[in-house]
């Protein structure tokens, strides 16, 4: 008898405050409410304006982005909705800021593709070292 497996909540959606439906990281608004998501997880910059991660972006693209977001996620929009939605215009809003300010300049498109790159190194070699560990105790990292 093999034991039941723990639900493990992917780190790649989002849950809706609101009515529960899941949404990916990259979703800013939920599919089934239209309410605005609680920002997820932080760092990647590219992913959150909807750009390809290379170092060469097109500025007027990165502005036209910068600016629909803005519009959607401005805090004046949401005076009357809900605390939490309140809260997550407004993280949404600053994380917007940031990310703008660095992918406007080649510095800081590097430095954000760089990190992103160091984490899935570090991602990529804790996944690994579990396979090895995992095969060494006679486990199937399938069966994991």
């Amino acid at each position: 008898m093999t034991p039941d497996r723990i639900p493990v909540r992917s780190e790649a959606s989002l849950e809706c405050r609101h009515c529960g439906a899941g949404a990916p990281v990259d979703e800013h608004f939920c599919r089934q409410c239209n309410r605005i998501l609680a920002l997820g997880r932080l760092g990647d910059y590219f992913a959150f304006l909807g750009v390809p991660r290379r170092l060469g972006l097109d500025q007027r693209d990165l502005e036209r982005r910068f600016r629909n977001l803005s519009r959607q996620f401005h805090p004046d929009y949401f005076s009357n909705a809900p605390p939490q939605e309140r809260i997550a215009s407004l993280e949404r809003s600053s994380h917007l800021n940031d990310a703008c300010r660095a992918l406007r300049s080649p510095v800081g498109r590097i430095q954000k593709t760089e990190a992103l790159n160091r984490a899935t190194s570090h991602l990529a070699e804790i996944v690994m070292n579990r396979g090895v560990r995992e095969a060494l105790a006679g486990k199937h990292v399938e069966d994991v």
